[in-house]
């Protein structure tokens, strides 16, 4: 990130770059469509399959917290035929194809940035009650020196 900040300030004055899309902005502006356009391309390509990678993550999650007794038993329910966690999977489905339908580009990435920090710290304090149950199995896995 910070050498290609270094080049784009390189290529075009700074206070051009308050843009949504700096590196495409800054092709454009050199009078080079065609990358601009490959570039442009490629970020939804990626943004897309960024948010579909977060989409698969989280009914396992869902899935997992289930299985520990953290959420409700129906989301750690598993579909007879696919063997993926279905009814976790259609509750995430709603809970990002809703509100992205009716947000801007930027705040739908935003959230999925926030929302992916959130399931991390979702885990963090799972793993921090889990801990101090006694009617759970425990693993044989030790941390050493700790």
């Amino acid at each position: 990130y910070i050498a290609i900040a270094l080049v784009l300030t390189g290529m075009v004055s700074y206070d051009l770059l308050n843009v949504g899309d700096p590196l495409a902005f800054v092709f454009e502006k050199l009078d080079l469509k065609w990358m601009s356009g490959i570039i442009a391309v490629s970020a939804v390509v990626a943004m897309a399959s960024v948010l579909l990678v977060f989409q698969m993550g989280q009914p396992r999650i869902w899935m997992s917290m289930s299985r520990d007794g953290l959420l409700p038993k129906r989301f750690s329910k598993v579909h007879p035929k696919y063997k993926t966690p279905s009814y976790a999977t259609i509750v995430t489905g709603f809970v990002v194809a809703v509100p992205a339908l009716f947000l801007n580009l930027t705040l739908v990435t935003d959230l999925c940035s926030i929302g992916t920090l959130f399931a991390f710290v979702l885990v963090c304090a799972g793993v921090l009650v889990l801990q101090n149950r006694t009617d759970i199995p425990r693993g044989k896995f030790k941390t050493p020196y700790v």
